[in-house]
């Protein structure tokens, strides 16, 4: 019989190499031919198979509710049969091919059996299947201006294979990492694309809108205060939100003053009537105005 595939016989020199395509017990006929005649003898060859090697990549990333595909390829003897053991809830085996939508994230070995004639070999498959971003609420912030603001994202998934994005920034505040903060310098409402992004090789986004709501400062304090002329004022405070820590009062009646820096009005009025005083609150940024109606009895 002929030579085993992959075989073959330099005519000249009698010499037989090559590789081995096929396995089983062959007979090969050899003849020598000479100006005398012919001379030959039968070859017993026994080509054993092969063990499968795997060689495709045993580890694999997915995402829960996206479609996967893992592709086994190995080396050996043909035909190599596959079984895959303990796969993550959602995945199926056919033949090479691994195929499904992952249900639950984690971490998991599946076992890959592969066999030939030669016998079987086992080798662990590793899976790390992470869950989608998902950006949750609240995804509306309010902040006062001139007061330290500070926002982080509340964000469900594989946190280690994310990584966010949070544009455009209202005045004064910054993003960084998955927390905006800063001092705002203006007020309005502004709608920020907040992003997290799965980096694994199935890329996910989650995209929402966040609104922020930077509002001014504004006077807290009663808008109405009385005194009697000629005796001591009760003590009239200045409050204001966003932290002020400068005050002023235009109109004061002869004999009131005001404490710059602690926003107190006090005095002795010398004067009976109604005065409408400007007031202001201040925290260097923003600054809040009110009318306050001031009634001195005689």
């Amino acid at each position: 019989s002929a030579l085993p595939q992959g075989l073959f016989i330099d005519q000249q020199t009698g010499l037989i190499n090559g590789t081995f395509e096929e396995f089983g017990n062959f007979d090969v006929i050899l003849t020598a031919t000479n100006q005398f005649g012919v001379g030959g003898m039968i070859l017993h060859l026994t080509v054993n198979p092969i063990l499968p090697r795997i060689t495709s990549t045993l580890a694999a990333q997915g995402i829960v509710g996206l479609p996967f595909t893992y592709n086994i390829t190995a080396e050996g003897s043909q035909a190599i049969t596959y079984l895959v053991t303990s796969l993550p809830p959602g995945l199926t085996q056919s033949g090479q091919t691994i195929t499904g939508n992952p249900t639950t994230a984690g971490y998991f070995t599946a076992t890959i059996t592969a066999s030939n004639p030669a016998g079987s070999i086992q080798v662990p498959l590793d899976f790390a299947i992470f869950s989608r971003p998902q950006i949750n609420p609240p995804l509306t912030a309010t902040g006062i201006i001139g007061t330290a603001f500070t926002y982080t994202m509340t964000v469900t998934g594989s946190p280690e294979l994310m990584q966010f994005t949070a544009s455009p920034m209202p005045p004064g505040l910054t993003f960084n990492g998955s927390t905006i903060s800063g001092t705002p310098t203006a007020s309005g409402t502004y709608t920020v694309v907040l992003t997290a992004t799965n980096i694994t090789g199935d890329i996910w986004t989650d995209r929402e809108n966040l609104v922020i709501t930077i509002d001014p400062m504004v006077i807290t304090s009663p808008l109405v205060h009385t005194g009697v002329a000629f005796q001591p004022l009760a003590p009239y405070q200045i409050t204001a939100t966003g932290n002020p820590n400068q005050f002023n009062a235009l109109n004061l009646p002869q004999g009131l003053t005001i404490d710059n820096t602690t926003g107190i009005i006090s005095g002795l009025p010398v004067l009976a009537g109604s005065f409408a005083v400007t007031i202001s609150a201040s925290n260097g940024i923003g600054t809040a105005t009110a009318t306050l109606n001031l009634a001195i009895s005689s």
